[in-house]
């Protein structure tokens, strides 16, 4: 008797661009993953901004720390679609950090009424 496989698809709260999976898989091994689990852990909370791609910030904090940016996309009632990564200066980092542009912004959740007004 044959067995029968069984397999579940898990629910994503984001999707991921070819060109995504491909600046994700050149970034150092050591990284990756924690890049990842960031971009995942945050997707959900990401403000929305209907027909506009968006960037946000990120940072490993290892030794050497790297700092990160991804563009996105998020339209109102879609989960996020990732487009691209790219690693950039601390600088850079420190201009999204000013401007409330970092993953870590969007780690508590945000009520609809706030997203809207920084979408703006």
């Amino acid at each position: 008797m044959g067995l029968k496989l069984k397999y579940t698809t898990a629910e994503r709260d984001y999707e991921l661009d070819e060109g995504f999976v491909d600046s994700l898989s050149s970034l150092p091994t050591s990284y990756r993953f924690n890049v990842f689990s960031q971009i995942e852990k945050y997707a959900p909370n990401l403000p929305t901004k209907p027909g506009w791609s968006q960037v946000a910030a990120g940072v490993v904090r290892r030794n050497p720390p790297l700092f990160f940016c991804v563009d996105y996309i998020k339209q109102p009632s879609e989960p996020p679609l990732f487009l691209d990564i790219d690693i950039i200066s601390s600088d850079e980092f420190l201009d999204y950090m000013n401007s409330n542009q970092t993953l870590a912004e969007w780690k508590l959740k945000k009520s609809p009424r706030q997203l809207e007004n920084l979408s703006e």
